[in-house]
């Protein structure tokens, strides 16, 4: 959903006025607004992503854990521990996805890899996700980069304008009234 209420196209000039200091403001380009369309759009893709790929994750270990070895499994190891079976192959799947969320995350969580094939998928899922976090730690990077630099070239312009009217003796009257007429004009494509 896009921040402004605007179609991408209505953005040709600078849409939005944004606060940089308590005392200051500073203009969003139309490029600019693209960029935050663009992450508010892809948080939520992002987040259906992540989830299917928990999904797959947990199904997996489940998996793994439910397999017909000789050896010991994570799912043994935890009826164990609490001295119960699980209660149904529904509470198995939700400690199997709470695994696989805990390997992308700070969380901890009492279920542990019992075997080699459980060790490596572990060790497999943890470099998933640290690629995973590099990748969107440097989408967001490069787009707040952008963001920046959009925001530098918006803001040079309205130090040009102003540099111009005081070369050529605008008096402070009609700079104000400009200044106000612009940024009223950028308030107005904000909605």
């Amino acid at each position: 959903m896009a921040r402004s209420g605007c179609s991408p196209r209505q953005h040709s000039a600078p849409a939005v006025i944004t606060p940089t200091t308590p005392n200051t403001t500073r203009a969003l380009s139309g490029s600019e607004v693209h960029i935050i369309e663009f992450l508010d759009n892809l948080m939520p893709f992002a987040d259906q992503e992540v989830s299917i790929f928990m999904h797959f994750v947990g199904c997996v270990w489940h998996a793994v854990g439910s397999s017909e070895s000789e050896e010991r499994t994570w799912i043994m190891d935890f009826e164990e521990r609490e001295q119960r079976e699980f209660d149904s192959f529904s509470e198995r799947y939700l400690v199997s996805l709470h695994w696989a969320y805990a390997q992308m995350t700070p969380t901890s969580l009492s279920v542990q890899p019992q075997n080699a094939v459980e060790r490596l998928m572990s060790c497999m899922v943890c470099a998933g996700s640290i690629l995973v976090s590099a990748f969107f730690v440097s989408r967001t990077t490069v787009a707040i980069s952008k963001l920046n630099d959009l925001a530098a070239e918006t803001s040079s312009r309205f130090e040009k304008l102003r540099r111009y009217m005081t070369q050529h003796d605008i008096s402070k009257h009609l700079k104000r009234r400009v200044d106000i007429y612009l940024h009223e004009r950028l308030e107005q494509s904000q909605s």
